[in-house]
């Protein structure tokens, strides 16, 4: 009952399971009695291997290798060979997966007397964490969970400029989506998110955003830098967890507000065309400083998301993602899952084949999971039933937050029945959080295949460097145990994350998003294995929340339909030492690259840039921690080549302690960091 491994006072037996025995003699299986207790009578002295055939969503947690093996003497009996197994109702407590394109997640979920909170999308390493300050404290007011509470004036909590990563909206599309749970208030600003720089009071003009509370009414203000436009939105009431969100889309130009998953038509809005990028810090519960004093925000906010993209769908945040965060309260988005392919083939010539998966934990501490695997019945898309023999069938892990596993692989023999083209047999993967006995399910096939094809994807996760344009290869294996025919091949990106429309973020060898590879399986011209790799990108940048199926499609069988032949999971991964190589935003068609030189250096050395036209430029020293060492640039530079020599020093005159360091450098609508090394 506790999922412990261990048979507790009071743990209840489980009837009408199967048991197997293997040894002298052969194999049989017994079923267990009303009160859990199994027997096998008359065997014959030997070495005896006792398994359970598992049972899907049941999670086996004992014995820890998945089996007894026992040596038996004549006239001998031997007992207290029990097995462990955990029931998981659910799929998890009405959580959802994370929303595509949101750059920025805050859960808030850290619990009472935490100091900071992570971005559930850059936990690893951890970028944009929250800092509380003057107060303010996570308390157990959200329905369900943690949330971020505000009880005075002075409480607020911010993201500063110098931690910040992938915040910086350009003149895309941007959207916010947030819980929300004032008290009654007076009139004033009472902010619940801002990212904003004053330009003027008088004219007041402002860049970049903020989404704030005057009394009970919420609004939205944008600012380029010239203009600033202050949008109303919807009145919600005091006391109350509301859902609010608001969208802002560039091409065509259209805001939109949603109170509680539902569009507020009459309240849509054209935005202020431009750039909203500035370096100010997030602020979250009370204004900026530059702003003047102001009321706060005096209540409590849950499950805080940012969406951008350089490279937007029709909509950056469309009804049916809202309507879907909505429904699933402030609960919110599944910090955990499994990553497995929904397809692995067993060719002609094996007699068993390796699946591997990933567990991922999205918390911000360690989590520790007991995982298993089972045969699933018959049913649709399972033709034969599926396998009782998993070498190993279970496990313990404990994953670092932010992180999933290395491969766990499982090695599944040949199902009795897998023996005709195109035959596939069903399984699952279950784990449950010791901790808090959250249970996932993920399904997978295994495919017969008796052509003379071996097509074998690699196995695992991949990760994908989503900030290279020209993407990470996968090379997909490619065998022939006898003559092969030549097929029409397909290779496609098929998005896992169901909760959601297809954001189409991945790209295949340079193709548009969503459009696939199409090819021919056929042998080279000298007889050899065709050698089959593709290009994986992400062009529109970072996405934590879109891991994608690439998946492998031939005919194989000559009915002329592609059948599905493996499968291999990937997902972007944010690397902030690497070039900016995406698909720029929207804007003049041009890259920002850095130059250093010397790099390595000593005494000192030079930043080296261009501009195609004028722009506003910062540009400035970080150490590995993401704390700002030394500011180079600051304000509007002329088209053409930039130097910017550093001495090695801080802001203070200190000379910097040898390590590496990053320069950072943000114009409108981009953001290029590079390595540097400072020697002793």
């Amino acid at each position: 009952l506790n999922h412990n491994g261990v048979k507790d006072v009071g743990e209840p037996g489980v009837p009408n399971w199967a048991i197997q025995i293997s040894g002298p003699g052969g194999t049989y299986t017994v079923l267990t009695d009303a009160n859990g207790n199994y027997c096998f009578n008359g065997l014959l002295a030997g070495t005896y291997t006792i398994s359970e055939i598992g049972v899907s969503p049941w999670i086996q947690t004992a014995p820890l290798g998945g089996a007894f093996a026992v040596i038996l003497a004549a006239g001998q009996t031997v007992g207290s060979r029990d097995f462990g197994n955990y029931l998981c109702a659910t799929s998890g407590p009405g959580c959802i997966q994370w929303p595509p394109m949101a750059i920025a997640s805050w859960p808030f979920n850290e619990g009472p007397g935490a100091i900071t909170s992570s971005d559930a999308s850059h936990l690893n390493p951890a970028r944009n964490v929250v800092q509380l300050l003057g107060g303010a404290s996570f308390s157990d007011a959200g329905e369900v969970g943690s949330a971020l509470c505000f009880g005075s004036e002075l409480a607020y909590a911010k993201v500063p400029n110098s931690s910040q990563i992938a915040t910086t909206f350009g003149a895309g599309p941007f959207a916010i989506d947030v819980w929300v749970n004032p008290d009654g208030g007076t009139a004033g600003q009472r902010m619940i998110i801002e990212k904003r720089k004053l330009i003027s009071s008088s004219p007041y003009r402002t860049l970049g955003w903020a989404l704030y509370l005057n009394g009970q009414q919420c609004f939205l203000e944008i600012g380029n830098g010239t203009a600033t436009q202050v949008v109303p939105g919807p009145t919600i009431a005091p006391g109350q967890w509301t859902h609010l969100a608001v969208s802002v889309d560039r091409t065509p130009a259209m805001g939109q507000w949603y109170l509680d998953g539902a569009p507020q038509a009459a309240l849509a809005f054209s935005p202020v065309p431009g750039s909203v990028s500035c370096t100010a810090d997030i602020t979250i519960g009370q204004v900026s400083p530059p702003f003047g004093p102001a009321i706060g925000f005096h209540g409590c906010i849950d499950e805080l998301d940012l969406f951008s993209n350089p490279v937007p769908p029709a909509s950056i945040l469309p009804a049916a993602t809202v309507a879907a965060i909505r429904n699933a309260g402030v609960i919110g988005k599944c910090p955990e899952f499994v990553l497995m392919p929904s397809v692995t083939t067993i060719c002609k010539t094996q007699t068993s084949v390796q699946v591997c998966f990933n567990i991922c934990n999205n918390t911000g501490t360690p989590q520790s999971y007991h995982w298993s695997m089972s045969g699933l019945p018959l049913g649709p898309g399972c033709t034969v039933a599926g396998p009782i023999v998993f070498t190993p069938s279970l496990g313990t892990v404990t994953v670092p937050p932010g992180s999933c596993t290395a491969p766990i692989c499982v090695t599944i023999p040949r199902p009795v029945g897998l023996t005709t083209q195109n035959a596939t047999s069903c399984y699952a993967v279950s784990i449950v959080n010791d901790a808090t006995g959250t249970c996932m399910t993920r399904k997978g096939a295994l495919r017969a295949d008796y052509s003379c094809w071996c097509v074998t994807p690699p196995p695992g996760l991949v990760s994908v460097a989503a900030r290279v344009s020209s993407g990470t290869p996968i090379s997909i294996g490619i065998g022939h145990p006898c003559d092969p025919v030549a097929s029409p091949l397909r290779i496609s990106a098929v998005a896992l994350n169901t909760d959601y429309p297809d954001p189409f973020a991945v790209s295949l060898n340079g193709l548009p998003p969503g459009e696939p590879v199409l090819g021919t399986l056929a042998l080279t011209p000298d007889g050899q294995d065709p050698q089959l790799t593709v290009q994986v990108s992400y062009p529109k940048g970072h996405d934590a929340a879109a891991p994608y199926e690439i998946l492998i499609e031939a005919d194989l069988d000559g009915d002329g339909a592609l059948e599905a032949v493996g499968s291999t999971v990937v997902v972007s991964n944010y690397d902030s030492s690497q070039a900016v190589g995406v698909a720029p935003p929207v804007g003049p068609p041009s890259e920002v690259q850095l130059m250093l030189a010397p790099n390595p250096f000593s005494g000192g050395t030079s930043v080296n840039f261009s501009l195609s036209h004028a722009d506003e430029v910062e540009v400035g020293v970080f150490d590995l921690s993401g704390r700002a060492v030394r500011a180079l640039q600051r304000g509007r530079l002329v088209a053409g080549t930039h130097r910017f020599d550093w001495n090695g020093r801080d802001e203070q005159g200190r000379r910097v302690a040898a390590g590496v360091y990053f320069i950072r450098l943000e114009v409108t609508g981009r953001h290029v960091e590079s390595k540097l090394v400072k020697l002793r």
